[in-house]
């Protein structure tokens, strides 16, 4: 490419050697003179205009320009083709020869092909000698309506010229407007001289336009007044102002009307010179310079305010004495103790602490995590640490590094490799697909950890160390991360690992969002279907209740039995004591049931002793096998069940009118926190049922 632009540029420096070539700058390597701005481009080069070039241009590529009047030319020569309007070719084919003046085109100094505006021929003429308006007039077309300045007499087609100081007139003694320097009216403003109209009265020497000798209406350059006898203030930008006033636009630095006061901070003839930077609002005597309202500061002193009192430094002289110089002395340039510095400071200006020391009087110590005890004096800041600690005073850990010493390193699949330095928490999460606080297993399960390996929480719905193991499918949220226990099932499971369904002897929930039985041990939550019992319902009631229906907690035939009433799951509930209704029969009531509760008492007390002979009586039928006084063990312990079961239905009755007499009518009583007779009957009735399976 560096080749091709060489040969580029000598093919150009031949152009140029060529006699008579002139350039055009703007048109070498692009095609702004050809016509559209459209040419060829080939390796570099333009390569020609497409539609030709525009006016004055020749040559493929039309940066070469034609003669100075030619608006076409011949490639190979200096010969014109066409010229430019007022031109035509000539002998020379150059476009050097003019046309005649009205001449708009020609083809010689005798034949105009096209007349210039306003101008035509007629009778046989070729120049274009005759123009539509005269040369005087300003036309309506082609009427004469006014003169031009300087002439009158529009019927003559404004051939008479007026006065020479007259600008218009109507006659050559009539002028209604003058040229400058001239009026009309009376000589000297004196009514005695003659009247004239003619602009032949001239204005005084200073005054270029005026109305009369003593109305001047325009002043030379530099005067103002009636008569421009005043001279504009030097402040005067181009030395003009106002003609009544003398006021005027201010030369830079002069400021007042008539600019003849300078700005404040200057001072001098021509208001150039800068008053001392310390004077009090920048005033100073326009003459000598001296502070006129005194220095800026108490602080400096002198007639020009260049100088500090004692014990200041500074430009401005606003700087005390660095606090820790001894004497408080100070060079007044730099501003260096020259008397040394205080205990514990060093350096030219006495700012700085020795090693090991910080604070605005050097007496706090830097940190010991400060490599070389080497810190900041305003702020404690360590310019280095030492080991692996980092941050502005050394309180963090490096990326990377977390403990009390910053031995201990980040998880290695902490993001960046930064974590909390006391817990060892990655600060960005984890990389990998590792998780947990501190991304210690390589999925994505655990929440929190243990250790760097080791899962401490895992997300709900799984557990282990690892987090890699799937709670049972029926645990509602998560499981115990070691065994995976279930901390609740799903609607109607229950047990450790919630494998179990509710029975389907548990009566169901309207709400399927409603558990049918208890997730932890399957306890039916509505009570069991008819015919069964128990707390998950899994026990038949005794074929020998009416209806097939018992009471859940102890299988007791709720309503009698279908015969005989002798076995304990037939034993129904004694008929309540009617409560009196009388308001004044609570002293009654509660005798009622003192004495039912002593009943209780002696009715156990009874039991306690039956059971005991009872006990040796088998005990003796055991021994000798053929005794008469044996008693059969299931018709004893169907008493003994009888008598529990009128304890336990006494013990309800007790407490329904103790309820009932202290107000609380809708008390339930719960069978499950009943005295020790009903345990008893409970216990009888294990018996029974055990009686019942070995009758089956």
């Amino acid at each position: 490419m560096r080749i091709l632009w060489i040969l580029k540029c000598i093919w150009l420096l031949s152009r140029f050697l060529v006699a008579g070539a002139v350039f055009d700058a703007k048109c070498i390597d692009n095609c702004n003179c050809c016509v559209d701005s459209t040419c060829h481009q080939y390796n570099g080069f333009w390569n020609g205009c497409k539609n030709g070039c525009i006016e004055g241009h020749r040559g493929s590529r039309c940066y070469e320009l034609c003669n100075h009047n030619c608006t076409k030319c011949d490639d190979r020569s200096n010969f014109c083709d066409e010229c430019y309007d007022g031109f035509y070719l000539g002998p020379d084919k150059d476009c050097t020869s003019k046309c005649p003046t009205n001449c708009k085109a020609c083809t010689s100094t005798l034949l105009c092909t096209a007349c210039n505006d306003g101008y035509y021929n007629k009778d046989g003429s070729t120049t274009c000698p005759h123009a539509f308006c005269p040369n005087n007039c300003n036309c309506s077309g082609r009427t004469c309506t006014t003169c031009k300045h300087g002439f009158y007499d529009t019927g003559n087609n404004c051939s008479k010229e007026c006065p020479s100081n007259c600008i218009t007139c109507s006659s050559w003694e009539k002028c209604s407007e003058c040229e400058n320097g001239f009026y009309n009216g009376y000589e000297f403003d004196n009514n005695v001289k003659q009247l004239l109209n003619n602009c032949t009265l001239g204005c005084r020497e200073s005054c270029i336009e005026c109305e009369s000798y003593d109305n001047c209406l325009q002043c030379s350059k530099g005067k103002y007044g009636p008569n421009c006898q005043n001279n504009c203030s030097i402040g005067c930008k181009d030395q003009n102002c106002h003609i009544a006033s003398g006021n005027c636009s201010c030369s830079l630095n002069f400021d007042g009307g008539k600019c003849t006061n300078c700005v404040y901070g200057k001072y001098g003839t021509f208001c150039n010179e800068i008053c001392p930077e310390h004077c009090r609002n920048a005033i100073c005597n326009k003459t000598s310079g001296y502070c006129s309202e005194g220095c800026i500061t108490n602080t400096i002193i002198g007639a020009k305010c260049n100088t500090c009192i004692v014990g200041m430094h500074g430009i401005l002289c606003d700087k005390i004495c660095p606090t820790h110089c001894k004497a408080n002395t100070c060079n007044r340039t730099t501003g260096f103790c020259s008397g040394g510095c205080q205990d514990n400071f060093i350096g030219p200006m006495c700012d700085t602490c020795i090693q090991g020391k910080y604070g605005v009087a050097c007496d706090q110590d830097c940190s010991l995590k400060c490599e070389k005890a080497l810190c900041e004096k305003e702020t404690g800041k360590c310019l280095s640490c030492t080991g692996n600690f980092d941050g502005d005073y050394c309180e963090n850990c490096q990326p990377g590094f977390h403990g009390q010493n910053c031995y201990d390193s980040c998880s290695t699949h902490c993001n960046n490799t930064t974590c909390d330095i006391n817990t060892g928490v990655c600060d960005y999460g984890c990389t990998d697909n590792y998780s947990g606080d501190m991304c210690c297993v390589p999925s994505g399960n655990c929440v929190n950890c243990a250790s760097k390996s080791e899962c401490k929480r895992c997300k709900s719905g799984y557990f282990g160390h690892l987090c890699n193991k799937s709670c049972p499918v029926r645990c509602l949220g998560s499981c115990e991360i070691s065994t995976g226990v279930c901390r609740d099932c799903t609607v109607n499971h229950f047990g450790p690992f919630c494998n179990r369904t509710c029975s389907e002897n548990c009566i169901a929930s309207r709400s399927a969002d409603t558990r049918d039985c208890a997730s932890t041990d399957g306890a039916c939550t509505f009570g069991c279907k008819d015919g069964f019992y128990g707390i998950t319902c899994n026990k038949t009631c005794s074929n020998l209740c009416i209806g097939n229906i018992c009471k859940q907690d102890s299988g007791i035939c709720k309503e009698g039995c279908v015969s005989s009433k002798d076995y304990p799951v037939c034993v129904l509930d004694l008929e309540q004591s009617e409560v009196p209704s009388d308001d004044n029969s609570t002293a009654t009531t509660t005798n009622i049931v003192l004495a039912t509760l002593l009943a209780l008492t002696t009715t156990a007390l009874c039991i306690s002793i039956l059971w005991i002979i009872v006990s040796k009586i088998r005990s003796t039928d055991r021994q000798t096998g053929d005794s008469s006084l044996q008693i059969p063990l299931e018709h004893s312990l169907v008493v003994t069940q009888a008598l529990q079961t009128e304890v336990s239905e006494a013990d309800h009755s007790a407490y329904e009118i103790l309820d009932r007499t202290q107000g609380a009518h809708d008390h339930t009583y719960d069978t499950a926190s009943a005295s020790a007779p009903k345990s008893m009957v409970n216990s009888g009735n294990t018996d029974y049922m055990n009686l019942q399976i070995q009758k089956s």
